[in-house]
């Protein structure tokens, strides 16, 4: 099982829309896993849930945003979306994974770009059993 974290832009969105941002990077993610690596387990849970129910009352956007970075050092893989680089939230969350690059170095990152997918670590295909690869990464 292949732990996924998703970093979107939710500012102005509802909530279909921004689940239905998140079903589409998932399945992109996993078109992708199934094309270039077909040996590889391509069940994928997505470990940060928006709607966290457990939140108190007057959770604040730091609140959620405390939350998500705790959720990122269990995933296998984070995703950037599309204009995470204009969401001060996703800008934040990709801080720290800069930042903390060592914590981070057995991860795969994505950052979906306007011409395609950018990947930073390579520890992550020695993790899910695919063999390392040069070269970019055929998710557009």
């Amino acid at each position: 099982m292949i732990k996924v974290f998703i970093s979107q832009p939710m500012h102005g969105l509802s909530d279909e829309e921004i689940v239905a941002e998140r079903n589409r990077v998932v399945n992109k993610f996993i078109e992708a896993m199934k094309f270039q690596y077909p040996i590889v387990d391509t069940k994928v849970t997505v470990i940060n849930d928006v709607f966290r129910p457990y939140a108190p009352c007057s959770a604040s956007r730091l609140w959620y945003l405390t939350e998500a970075i705790r959720d990122m050092e269990i995933a296998d893989v984070i995703i950037f979306c599309k204009g995470w680089d204009k969401a001060s939230g996703c800008r934040v969350e990709r801080s720290v994974v800069e930042n903390y690059q060592s914590m981070f170095k057995d991860r795969l990152i994505l950052s979906e770009g306007v011409t395609g997918w950018y990947y930073m670590g390579r520890d992550i295909c020695k993790r899910l059993g695919i063999q390392e690869e040069t070269g970019s990464l055929a998710w557009t």
